[in-house]
Parts: structure tokens; C-alpha cells; sequence
């Protein structure tokens, strides 16, 4: 762990959620990224006007959409790119962390002329996050350094109600990160580069992937974006036969994702009746069921709610009309 002068920042503390880089360290994180390939020249253009000015940015997307990686662009695009990254992610922050950061003399919330990367603020409990804003507004921290918070988009109540006030409080400015399905223009590229550099990687292994298999993933809804589409384009990648990607391989591979798909919809649900004493919660779903009997009964509930609108139920459960309609049809 680097230990940088004149801060006051210590050695390994990034064991406890706050963690700190170098410029070269950020560059070497976006090294394998290709920016265009989820970004528009439009948004590119926006990010730089954004940058220009001091207040906090609020960068938020739906889940794996590279928010982080573009914080870590504004970074090394910034005017504080000689000074270290400073990261908090509030998932990760144990006690110690906790601890250190509101209390310690050496807090990094006493920095200046630092860039700040807040991850997962909402992770913490209503108490804590409230300490922490009022912290950062009492010690002047967002006029001090360029802080960029990071923010997954939920369709919970008590979370939008929090997000809403951070930008309040903190005046931050908003940029979206598009999911994949809104940059299908880029699919092509995506794929082209993933299997050029697999293919340097193996230094003898060249695959290539048929026009029909191409198209079958341009119609998948990726409801989980960026971070889905590696891990198919993985399984195919190890799959292909004879040097080729078949539509059958991408046709099983997608249904397997389907599955998963179902499966962390469930586990959401089942998360949240954790420790009820019985096998029916209040909303009279049976979790001794089976996995499809109980994902299909949660997309119903959710319908119900919804006077039976399926945008509507589909944008609660954070998945396309495409799997609310699949989840229904099985």
C-alpha cells in the first residue's frame, strides 16, 4: 500500500472499505476497458463538461454498467489526477473503518484536493448515513475535493427517498450510465474485442463466432449488463468447437442464464423473509415449492400489485418484459 506526501492518509487501511490509488494504478484499471463501447461521443462530451465544474457528481446506472469505471475515467480526465484516488465503499467498511473515518485524527474525510469515490453509501443503516452527511457538510468535504458518489438504481422506496435528499444536500450534478440494451449499436465491437483479446491471450486459439449465434445475443434482454455478458461470452468462448461460437452453444448458454435469472429473483424474495417461522410468508408465497413454482408465483404477486401491468411489474422486479413474460409462460 502506497503511503502518499503530504497526506495524512496510513498504510493498509484499505483492508476496512477505504482504500487509496495512483494515477497509474487508475490507468491500469481502465487499461482493458474500452470506454466507447458503453458511452457515446454524446456522453463523453457530457462527463467532460461535468468535470469542469466543483461540485460532487452522482454517477448512477443500473447494475454492472461500469459506474465505477466511470468515476475512475473523471479521475484520471480531472485536474486533482496527481493526487490519490480516494475510495469508500460502504459495503465493504467493517468497525474499524467506520471507526476511523468518522473519529481518527487522520481521517481522509480531513483531505483536501483529493478526488473521492463514494461507493454504496446506501448500504449503510439510516443512522449512519445520516452521520456521515452531516459529517461531510459540516467539514465542508465536497467543496474541499471533487467527490463522486456511485449508485446502483433500486426500485425501494426508503433508498430513492435517501438518494433524492443526498442530491439536496449535496447540490451533486447527475450523470446516468446507459445499460447494455440501450447500446446495441456497440454490441458488434464488445464482442469483436473480447474475442481478440482472448485470443491473444491463448497466443494460438482462434475463434470466431457465427452470424447467427451474433444475433441470438443482440436479442437477449441483459438484465444484468456488462458483468452477464462476459460471463456468457466466456462459457461460449470455452464451448466453441473447431475454432467457431454455433447458435446451438449460445442458445443453451442463454437458457442457462434464464435460470440464473430466475434464481436471483427468488433469492432477493427469499432474502427477505429471512427468519420467518413458517414456510408461507405474509404475502402467501410457499417457499417449500419448488424454484420455478416460486419465482412465478413472486411475478404474479408483483403483477397483481400492479393492476396487471406488465411494464410496470417488470420495471419493479428490475428485469426486461421479455423475462417477466418467460417467467410467466413457464
Amino acid at each position: 500500500m502506497l503511503r502518499f506526501i503530504p497526506t495524512k492518509i496510513p498504510v493498509r487501511i484499505d483492508r476496512h472499505g477505504i482504500s487509496f490509488a495512483d494515477r497509474s494504478a487508475v490507468q491500469s484499471d481502465l487499461a482493458s476497458v474500452n470506454l466507447m463501447t458503453f458511452l457515446s461521443k454524446e456522453d463523453l462530451y457530457t462527463l467532460q463538461i461535468l468535470n469542469q465544474s466543483s461540485s460532487p457528481i452522482l454517477i448512477t446506472g443500473e447494475p454492472n454498467c461500469y459506474k465505477s469505471i466511470v468515476a475512475k475515467y473523471l479521475y484520471l480526465t480531472g485536474p486533482l489526477k496527481t493526487r490519490p484516488l480516494v475510495i469508500f465503499d460502504f459495503a465493504a467498511l467493517d468497525i474499524t473503518g467506520w471507526q476511523f473515518l468518522m473519529k481518527n485524527d487522520h481521517s481522509p474525510l480531513d483531505e483536501n484536493d483529493c478526488t473521492v469515490l463514494i461507493k454504496n453509501l446506501s448500504r449503510l443503516d439510516a443512522v449512519k448515513r445520516d452521520a456521515f452527511l452531516d459529517h461531510i457538510q459540516a467539514n465542508l468535504f465536497c467543496r474541499r475535493n471533487k467527490v463522486l458518489f456511485v449508485h446502483t438504481k433500486t426500485n425501494d422506496p426508503e433508498t430513492l427517498r435517501f438518494i433524492s435528499g443526498l442530491v439536496q444536500k449535496t447540490f451533486c450534478q447527475l450523470f446516468e450510465v446507459p445499460p447494455l440494451r440501450e447500446r446495441l449499436e456497440n454490441f458488434e465491437t464488445y464482442i469483436s474485442l473480447f474475442l481478440n483479446r482472448k485470443n491473444q491471450a491463448s497466443g494460438y486459439h482462434v475463434m470466431e463466432m457465427d452470424p447467427q449465434a451474433r444475433d441470438t445475443l443482440l436479442e437477449y434482454s441483459w438484465p444484468f449488463n456488462y458483468k452477464q455478458l462476459e460471463r456468457v461470452l466466456e462459457r461460449l468462448y470455452d464451448s466453441g468447437l473447431d475454432g467457431r461460437i454455433t447458435l446451438k452453444s449460445a442458445q443453451e448458454i442463454l437458457l442457462a442464464e434464464e435460470q440464473f435469472e430466475k434464481e436471483q429473483l427468488a433469492g432477493e424474495q427469499l432474502g427477505k423473509v429471512a427468519g420467518s417461522s413458517t414456510q408461507t410468508d405474509a404475502a402467501g408465497i410457499d417457499f417449500s415449492k419448488s424454484l420455478n413454482e416460486i419465482t412465478k408465483a413472486i411475478v404474479l404477486k408483483v403483477l397483481d400489485q400492479c393492476g396487471g401491468n406488465q411494464r410496470a411489474a417488470a420495471s419493479r422486479l428490475q428485469i426486461s418484459r421479455t423475462t417477466l413474460w418467460r417467467m410467466l409462460k413457464d
